[in-house]
């Protein structure tokens, strides 16, 4: 059949616009639709799957192109691919934690064993894009209410069956098509468990077919096979064998296509998924592969005056829809799928029950719950009722639950025989009725030890009133290397070093109040139960000392990293009172000490250029007693570089330094990024024992490092070189969960 659009008769193609998925490639769909209206070709019909289906979405919403091209190529993809709870969303207590603990697999643990998530990654961040790019758009009975009617295509992954998506809320729809198997978990819609619908349907022209298309413009994007020589790698071969299913799919359906169809393959078969800095280069191939198909389209093309009616009707059927995004809930219901107790879970969701919410403070709350890391889904409806808008939250807990596994490493190698290492493992339980109550057990074991666990639990919401009881046991070895240690200990200057060995117990009992995330308050009581081993060549100088007291600590901290900082600033001010007795061989004293902890850093960046200003200040203050107890070490990378790891050792330290840092590459993988920096420092420190002895008498030496930096996503990485005043100089080369 041939349609003569100069006869007036004879009604015009019914044409349908089919997308395939390709991630990042999809940038290519925005381009064709561009060229189309510059051809004023109309689309009455639009199917999609994956990313096709996101940009065929928002087309059929009738979204103009240019709010439409805004939206695709202006979304931080990758953060839409990012799960991670960012350090600013955490109370202080949990950026600790996962400052110490940055490895974190989603690894669940119960008495059967380990299990992990369905998923790399849940989806929250892609969710609430999806969310904002529809404008909030409420449910709809059906997708031909659309201005365009639309279809997406999900795979049933139970039945391995292709889901036609024609009604509910088109940020679902999209969603259900968009879930990559593996990286993120089954998108649970209309009863189904459904993912990516790329391996079952990547090209749905046979959908658009079902809804009466007479003509189909099919926009092919599915990658290139890759060669003989890429496939060296099991993810390569993975991938091509993806690619295989995905590429047979759309040949299945292409051949389905009648003559009169057209099928656009923008020059993009080379580009993968997840390669988002790209989609700028597709947006561009999309608009030529159109163009150098002008005479094809040419006779599907219509009137400036038919073309200008057609987009009018389009726009007037857009403001007819209802978009939820001016509006205020004044009702709220939580559909609350966890074990956790629903009072808890409202009061979380909506502190102020009376208050009416924007989507802004609504979207707030999603995540302020989502941020304390118990739930894979927190998610949101607007439903509109006859007098006012109802929120309907869902909440759902994570399946992988309730205890959750952690892990650190951390090595330090000077290239001189001297290194520190660490591997540790963390299990944090959430068992109980509030999900911010929590048990925590941790255990690092090599050259030093520390075993340790911890008992949180909220007694009210905000500010958030909490008690703390914990206690650690740890191990050190050290090398007392200082003349004026060595004196007081009454050992012989006939040794250039000490060897001894530091084990400490330690419990605290506290109450704390979180007046904000990034601000707290601690009071409480502390006893530590310690001990400093000598060598038997030394003679019997064993030490051992017990310590009661009562500590008050604040908090602030709205550093976006604890390594690697490029804005915010922290403090960490603590005063511990404590009645002391220390026993050596057969003596024993008794002190009242005061112990004094001032940690604090500033960081700022322009561009890529940051500084950041570092201050620590640790000092035990006593009226009688001589003998160092609680012994601070100094020296490694930025510790006064130069210096060995832990090589000065006594009873107050003073650090101070400046340290600059370039960013070179970005290095941005989609999952995970690794910027890479260049950076110097410039320290003053050091440490003593005497308390006769005032900060600005104190045995302080410079010292300086430059370096080479990464986030690696086991924690920061560096390679350096430092040197200090006195000539010492070290090459370091470290990784692991701080430096």
């Amino acid at each position: 059949m041939v349609w003569a659009q100069d006869t007036v008769s004879e009604p015009r193609p019914k044409i349908a616009l089919v997308l395939g998925g390709g991630g990042a490639k999809g940038a290519a769909h925005v381009g064709v639709l561009e060229a189309l209206e510059q051809l004023r070709v109309p689309v009455d019909i639009v199917t999609g799957t994956s990313m096709g289906a996101y940009v065929g979405g928002l087309y059929a919403m009738g979204l103009p192109l240019d709010q439409l091209k805004a939206k695709v190529l202006g979304i931080d993809w990758s953060k839409g691919y990012r799960d991670k709870v960012e350090r600013y969303q955490r109370f202080n207590q949990d950026k600790a934690y996962y400052d110490r603990f940055n490895i974190n697999p989603n690894l669940g643990l119960d008495g059967s064993g380990f299990s992990a998530s369905a998923g790399i990654l849940q989806g929250h961040r892609l969710r609430e894009i999806l969310r904002q790019s529809t404008n909030h758009l409420h449910r709809l009975e059906h997708f031909d209410q659309l201005p365009i009617p639309y279809r997406a295509v999900a795979t049933d992954i139970v039945s391995f069956e292709p889901v036609i998506l024609k009604h509910g809320h088109m940020a679902d729809a999209m969603m259900a098509s968009m879930a990559v198997p593996g990286v993120l978990p089954p998108f649970f819609y209309q009863d189904r468990l459904l993912v990516d619908g790329g391996v079952i349907n990547n090209l749905p022209v046979n959908v658009a077919k079902d809804l009466g298309a007479d003509i189909i413009i099919a926009v092919d994007i599915s990658t290139d096979y890759a060669s003989k020589d890429e496939l060296k790698s099991y993810i390569n071969v993975a991938s091509q064998l993806t690619n295989y299913l995905v590429r047979q799919s759309t040949k299945e359906q292409r051949e389905a296509m009648s003559e009169h169809d057209i099928v656009l393959r923008p020059d993009i078969g080379d580009m993968e998924t997840n390669e988002f800095y790209r989609m700028e280069e597709a947006y561009d191939k999309g608009i030529l592969i159109t163009q150098q198909n002008k005479d094809a389209l040419a006779r599907f093309s219509i009137t400036e005056k038919e073309f200008e009616q057609y987009k009018l009707s389009i726009e007037d059927k857009s403001k007819r829809l209802n978009y939820g995004l001016e509006d205020k809930a004044y009702a709220y219901e939580v559909h609350n799928q966890t074990r956790y107790n629903d009072d808890v879970i409202k009061s979380l969701i909506m502190p102020d029950k009376h208050a009416s919410e924007t989507i802004r403070n609504i979207e707030e709350n999603v995540e302020n719950l989502y941020a304390l890391d118990r739930f894979s889904s927190v998610d949101y409806r607007l439903v509109e009722r006859q007098d006012d808008v109802l929120a309907s939250y869902t909440v759902e807990e994570k399946a992988w639950g309730p205890n959750y596994v952690n892990f650190n490493i951390f090595f330090e190698d000077d290239f001189s025989l001297n290194n520190k290492y660490m591997l540790g493992v963390s299990s944090v339980s959430a068992p109980f009725s509030d999900p911010r109550a929590n048990v925590k057990f941790n255990m690092e074991l090599g050259s030093d030890t520390r075993i340790d666990s911890q008992f949180e639990w909220p007694i009210t919401l905000m500010p958030s009133i909490y008690t703390r009881a914990g206690g650690y046991y740890e191990t050190q070895k050290r090398n007392i290397s200082s003349d004026e240690i060595m004196s007081q200990y009454g050992i012989s200057e006939v040794y250039e070093y000490i060897p001894v060995d530091i084990s400490r117990w330690r419990w605290d009992f506290s109450l704390g109040a979180h007046f904000s995330r990034d601000k707290n308050i601690e009071l409480g009581g502390r006893f530590i139960d310690g001990g400093i081993n000598l060598p038997s060549y030394v003679g019997k100088k064993d030490i051992h000392y017990e310590r009661y007291g009562v500590f008050a600590n604040y908090r602030i901290d709205t550093l976006d990293s604890y390594t690697f900082p490029s804005s915010g600033m922290y403090l960490d001010a603590e005063i511990f009172f404590s009645q002391d007795s220390i026993q050596q061989q057969n003596r024993q004293t008794f002190d009242a000490v005061k112990d004094i902890t001032l940690d604090g850093r500033m960081a700022h960046s322009f561009k890529k250029h940051t500084a950041v200003y570092k201050l620590l200040y640790e000092s035990l203050e006593s009226d009688n007693a001589t003998t160092p107890i609680e012994l601070k070490s100094i020296g490694g990378f930025l510790n006064l570089s130069g210096l060995p790891k832990d090589e000065q050792v006594g009873q107050n330290k003073l650090l101070s330094m400046i340290n600059y840092r370039y960013t070179w590459f970005e290095n941005d993988f989609g999952l995970f990024s690794t910027p890479v920096y260049l950076g110097a420092s410039w320290e003053y420190g050091g440490v003593w024992s005497d308390n006769d002895v005032e900060v600005w008498d104190a045995p302080l030496i410079h010292a300086g490092s430059a370096f080479v930096g990464i986030e690696t996503p086991v924690g920061p990485a560096a390679i350096a070189f430092g040197k200090t005043s006195h000539g010492d100089q070290q090459f370091y080369f470290t990784v692991g969960a701080s430096f």
